[in-house]
């Protein structure tokens, strides 16, 4: 209690002068490669998933670390498809046009101007959202989808485990884990990012992601950064990284 109220004392002296005294934290970039490291370290020619692929970035920062690694990257909006593609093109990953659910078909895809807000679910509010980037109303595109358990098949990649799945689906990851119930079977290590409140009709919560991959075999390893609401006091968002129980 002392000490914080030092804290208190010391940084309301520094403010006018746009200072403050903070924990010091390991920059995130560092625990996703703590993460990738421990997925994959010990791998010949590692497996890996990147679901919600967005421009390729997390993707190119696998091959970063392990240039033998094969990666399939999925990304839906064709706009953000292209970037991805072009990227893909240039690093040696394989990338798809395709947004993974539970079934296979088509469905309307929202795209807003700030891309990474882009969401197979439409915003709860376009008004006063969490999230500024939701806050207009989004244009919708006609996405395929598919699953992923489905997708493997097609590619005789059923059986070949997967070393690291990425999930990064604006509120989508039950409807994505569900598709992919056999492959998880096969996973090693999922990196996910949960949501602690509704930013998307229908969104699923931290408590649901984590009871599912709890009951599929895996536990919670770590929890990496934070994303905060723009003009609330809330927490969004989170990336956690699971490995399998044994």
């Amino acid at each position: 209690m002392l000490k914080n109220t030092a804290k208190a004392i010391v940084n309301s002296g520094l403010r006018p002068f746009g200072l403050q005294i903070r924990k010091w934290r390991r920059p995130s970039h560092d625990r996703y490669e703590q993460c990738l490291r421990l997925a994959m370290g010990h791998v010949a020619r590692p497996f890996a998933i990147d679901i919600g692929a967005h421009e390729g970035q997390s993707s190119a920062g696998i091959l970063e670390l392990f240039p033998q690694a094969r990666i399939l990257a999925f990304e839906p909006a064709p706009k953000t498809f292209q970037a991805l593609q072009k990227c893909a093109s240039a690093k040696g990953f394989e990338a798809f046009n395709l947004a993974l659910a539970d079934r296979e078909g088509e469905m309307e895809f929202n795209c807003f101007d700030s891309s990474q807000c882009n969401s197979l679910l439409a915003p709860v509010s376009t008004v006063n959202s969490v999230i500024a980037g939701l806050r207009q109303e989004p244009v919708k595109e006609l996405v395929k989808i598919s699953t992923l358990d489905g997708l493997l098949n097609a590619r005789g990649l059923s059986q070949t485990p997967v070393d690291y799945l990425k999930v990064d689906v604006q509120g989508f990851e039950m409807p994505v884990l569900r598709g992919a119930a056999k492959t998880l079977q096969s996973t090693r290590n999922i990196l996910i990012e949960v949501s602690f409140c509704k930013a998307y009709q229908g969104q699923c919560l931290v408590d649901e992601v984590c009871h599912f991959l709890r009951e599929a075999g895996f536990v919670l390893g770590m929890t990496i950064g934070y994303l905060p609401a723009d003009d609330f006091d809330e927490l969004v968002s989170s990336d956690f990284f699971f490995t399998r129980k044994d």
